[in-house]
This record gives C-alpha cells, sequence and structure tokens, in this order.
C-alpha cells in the first residue's frame, strides 16, 4: 500500500474548557474493484488516566466505528470511492477523545493522503461536529453528511 502525503490525520483543539484530541492513521491503495475500508489497530491500550490509548485490535468498537465513518465521507467529498483503506492507528485520550473527533480526524487523514483540500464547508461541518460532540453519549458515533443548505448550494 502506498500513501501519496502524511497518511495521519489529527483533530487538536482545546475549546470552553474542553479537550478534543484524536489521531488515525491509514494505509490508502486505488483499486478498480468496490470502496473497502477495513480496521487493522494493534495498540496496546494503558487505560491510565491523560495517558495516550491506542485502539487495539479487539474491542473499542465506537472508536473504530467513528474512524471508519470519517474515511467513507472523505472519500465521497473527495470523489474517490475507487480506493482500499485500512486504518492502522487509532489514538486519543479517553478524557479527550469520542468516535466524532475520531472521525474528523479520519477524514483529515484521507485527505492529506489524497493531497485533496476540503471545502471551507466541509472544514466549519466538522469542526462544528467535533465541538458539539461531548454533547452526546461518549460512544456516540456521527452520520456525517452536510447540511442541508451546501447540499443545495452545490446542486445548484
Amino acid at each position: 500500500m502506498f500513501s501519496i502525503n502524511d497518511p495521519e490525520g489529527r483533530f487538536l483543539r482545546q475549546y470552553r474548557g474542553k479537550g478534543y484530541a484524536a489521531r488515525v492513521t491509514i494505509d490508502m491503495q486505488p483499486t478498480t474493484g468496490p470502496c473497502s475500508i477495513t480496521v487493522r489497530c494493534t495498540g496496546t491500550p494503558s487505560f491510565r488516566q491523560g495517558a495516550i490509548e491506542e485502539a487495539p485490535a479487539e474491542g473499542w468498537d465506537d472508536w473504530k466505528a467513528g474512524a471508519v465513518t470519517g474515511v467513507h465521507y472523505a472519500l465521497t467529498r473527495a470523489n474517490q470511492l475507487n480506493n482500499q483503506v485500512v486504518i492502522t492507528r487509532i489514538s486519543g485520550t479517553f478524557t479527550d477523545t469520542n468516535p466524532s473527533i475520531l472521525a474528523i480526524a479520519a477524514a483529515y487523514a484521507v485527505w492529506r493522503t489524497l493531497g485533496w483540500t476540503p471545502t471551507p464547508e466541509d472544514a466549519q461541518y466538522l469542526e462544528s461536529v467535533g465541538l458539539t460532540s461531548w454533547d452526546q453519549p461518549i460512544d456516540y458515533v456521527p452520520t456525517l453528511s452536510l447540511p442541508e443548505q451546501t447540499r443545495l448550494t452545490e446542486e445548484s
């Protein structure tokens, strides 16, 4: 597999006294077949307050689902569904990371790897998803789609 650019995406913010931190690393390869997204993490969690945690091969399904959601969103927005993506590393902290934040980091990993620049609307939308993510349950996995107003603008 190859990566054109840096295969790591990050979402690191401090906003209104809350932390938002996640990193996702991918490998991506063009394919003539259907798009596929696979998670192959091998981290060893430490389960310590404030420690950087890495998703292991088994479990942590909410973190993994968030990363998969972000990869799919990014491939769709970049019109690059002709790729196979393997998510190789998902990391964050228990106090600053949730599936929504991981989805954003994963989207940026895809876009960085492709060398594709998200639209200002994409960046603003993802920022709003991230900064409101702590209003959801800790294991909430977002459904990423552009707001209706943006979709109508793109179709006109």
